[in-house]
């Protein structure tokens, strides 16, 4: 849980630190440039070490959400290009199935009150930076994290 945790959170403490707040974490890939590969190997690590802690502290019925959402993470990261029209397709639904497949995950598990509490907190600074889909994705990770601790 501490890898995929301490991957994370150092990716997007660098990303804050070099750019500030992005538009979403997936812009981060193009503000990196050259080094856009950060971006891939953040969030391949970051799934391929969280999916064994969620599905283990997943019920019998929720383990295929988690596999889901750690997939879909994978697949964001597989297809960064998001500006490109096939390549644009599979991100964009990838990170659907990550978040909801996270969402629903924290919600079964008997997490929704850490769920409802983290999106509740980006409602102020969502509206005042206009950064819609970096915030609800800063809830959807700092929920599922502290749903895991």
């Amino acid at each position: 849980m501490w890898i995929s945790f301490a991957i994370m959170f150092s990716y997007l403490g660098m990303v804050l630190i070099r750019f500030g707040i992005p538009k979403s974490i997936s812009e981060t890939y193009y503000l990196l440039g050259k080094q856009g590969w950060l971006f891939q190997v953040a969030l391949w690590g970051t799934a391929f070490t969280a999916v064994p802690m969620l599905i283990e502290r997943s019920s019998d019925n929720t383990q295929f959400l988690a596999f889901l959402a750690c997939a879909g993470l994978a697949f964001v990261g597989a297809a960064p290009l998001f500006k490109m029209e096939l390549e644009g397709k599979v991100h964009y639904v990838s990170a659907a199935i990550c978040c909801v497949g996270l969402v629903l995950w924290q919600v079964f598990n008997a997490c929704w009150v850490v769920t409802i509490v983290c999106f509740l907190a980006v409602i102020y600074p969502m509206v005042k930076d206009k950064k819609y889909m970096w915030w609800l994705e800063i809830a959807t990770i700092v929920s599922t994290y502290v749903s895991l601790f």
